[in-house]
């Protein structure tokens, strides 16, 4: 009879599971997150863009989801470049070592911008109100407090009024995009790891075993 497994290597084991599954559903929700962010209006934004960028945001991000696990197997050469490293010259194998560097780090670098873009956003949207209020596009009506005039300017601005129209909705795509290729990019990661039966340990002292035949 086989000796049971301790609690704790369970309790590790089903973590680290769940951890893999939620990297790559949240890959997913990531891409659809924009379409109940503008229902709920989380996010403040003029009337005018909202079903723009409800479409747009959800289409590019499924768009990058899709284009991301497209090249998994170029991908998958980058990340485990010491288990999937050919006959290289060295000039090839430095630039190949820098690059699979580079992509380790990119989803922190996709994290920061995602982060500055919406400070970046917020900071546009003050300042396109701002313009649109005194542009006195909108004839408010006397019963508008000053704390609802905000409101009321993303409400009822028409697009062509809209001041800084494009740079809103680069920003606002930029915020969700980034995120997006964050997610995809370790969930990613995850999906090669499992596929090639590469352990933890093994990466960590980096002498994993070649890939396993599929």
């Amino acid at each position: 009879m086989a000796e049971a497994e301790p609690s704790e290597a369970r309790r590790v084991k089903a973590f680290a599971s769940f951890f893999k599954n939620y990297m790559s559903v949240a890959a997913v929700v990531t891409a659809a997150l924009p379409l109940p962010v503008v229902a709920l209006r989380a996010i403040p934004m003029y009337k005018a863009h909202r079903a723009l960028l409800a479409t747009y945001t959800s289409l590019f991000c499924f768009l990058l989801l899709a284009y991301i696990f497209y090249n998994r197997h170029r991908l998958a050469r980058w990340m485990f470049r010491e288990l999937v490293a050919g006959a290289e010259r060295d000039q090839e194998r430095k630039f190949h070592d820098a690059l699979g560097r580079v992509i380790a780090v990119m989803p922190l670098v996709l994290i920061v911008v995602s982060l500055l873009c919406v400070f970046e956003y917020h900071h546009t949207l003050d300042q396109s109100i701002l313009k649109v209020l005194d542009k006195k596009v909108l004839t408010l009506p006397p019963t508008t407090l000053p704390q609802t005039t905000e409101d009321y300017a993303l409400e009822h601005t028409p697009l062509i009024f809209v001041d800084r129209s494009e740079r809103l909705m680069m920003l606002y795509l930029s915020i969700f995009l980034a995120a997006e290729g964050a997610f995809v990019l370790m969930a990613t990661k995850e999906y090669l790891q499992d596929l090639f039966k590469i352990g933890d340990r093994d990466l960590i002292l980096t002498r994993a075993p070649a890939p396993r035949a599929q």
